[in-house]
């Protein structure tokens, strides 16, 4: 499972976040906040992954013109609020940040393509 936090001014706790991934052509990413499928623009959109999942875009469907670049992080400098996972991303500015709880039993499936 993953997990976001990006919507600070909403005083919301973090949210589950969904992908769809395919790699066969055409290769394809999407992703939805808080509901697995959801309809609003402010939490779904398309996402690019690289090869080795170090530099992650998000790009909601209601802004094409902002992408969200991550990077790969260590910790996100949270202290004692740190969450747990077994792999972190965040954006430059420190405002967004996700992470992966564990690590699903097919990942070297999954991920082989990459």
């Amino acid at each position: 499972m993953f997990y976001w936090t990006g919507y600070g001014w909403l005083e919301w706790e973090a949210q589950p976040i969904w992908f769809d991934v395919s790699l066969d052509p055409p290769r394809h990413c999407s992703f939805s906040i808080y509901e697995q499928f959801s309809h609003n623009p402010l939490s779904m959109g398309s996402c690019s992954i690289d090869e080795d999942m170090m530099s992650p875009t998000l790009t909601f469907r209601g802004n094409h013109d902002m992408p969200i670049q991550f990077h790969k992080v260590d910790d996100f400098g949270a202290g004692d609020m740190e969450p747990y996972g077994v792999e972190k991303w965040a954006d430059e500015s420190g405002e967004f940040y996700v992470w992966m709880t564990y690590y699903p039993e097919n990942w070297e499936e999954l991920t082989a393509g990459l």
